[in-house]
């Protein structure tokens, strides 16, 4: 740990090599659906990559409580959840924001609604600003990582 990064933390968001794995492959990885489990899985080799040199790695990403299951098959490390949510308005007007055709943002309504039935714990993006999100998944980490 170093006064840069006083908790050790290497956060990453999924997302971040989106389109550079999307150029390995030669397909897009947004909605090649049979390539996320690939992906999921590069993501779980970057964790443990992380993880061996004592820092402990944290990914945001839409993983699913199966996808999750799935990921923990393939790593020594045991991984956690934690639903970072809004509500399908507030998602509907971030998502429009960004261009997001309707049905690609209905998708993304349904994927919120399975995921609220399936993690345990949730925080709201529409009630917190970041500052206390930021505050509230570090104290998370603290009372469920060993």
């Amino acid at each position: 740990m170093s006064d840069h990064n006083p908790l050790g933390i290497a956060a990453f968001d999924i997302d971040h090599l989106l389109l550079s794995a999307s150029d390995l492959t030669g397909t897009d990885l947004r909605v090649d659906l049979n390539r996320w489990p690939a992906y999921n899985a590069l993501w779980v080799s970057i964790l443990e990559a992380v993880s061996c040199n004592g820092i402990l790695p944290m990914l945001f990403c839409p993983l699913t409580r199966s996808e999750l299951e799935r990921a923990n098959e393939i790593t020594q490390a045991q991984l956690h959840i934690l639903l970072l949510d809004c509500s399908d308005r507030t998602r509907r007007e971030r998502l429009e924001g960004r261009n997001w055709a309707a049905v690609r943002i209905d998708e993304a309504c349904e994927d919120a609604r399975e995921l609220r039935e399936t993690v345990d714990f949730r925080l709201s993006t529409d009630e917190h600003p970041p500052s206390q999100l930021a505050r509230e998944i570090v104290n998370w980490m603290r009372t469920t990582l060993p």
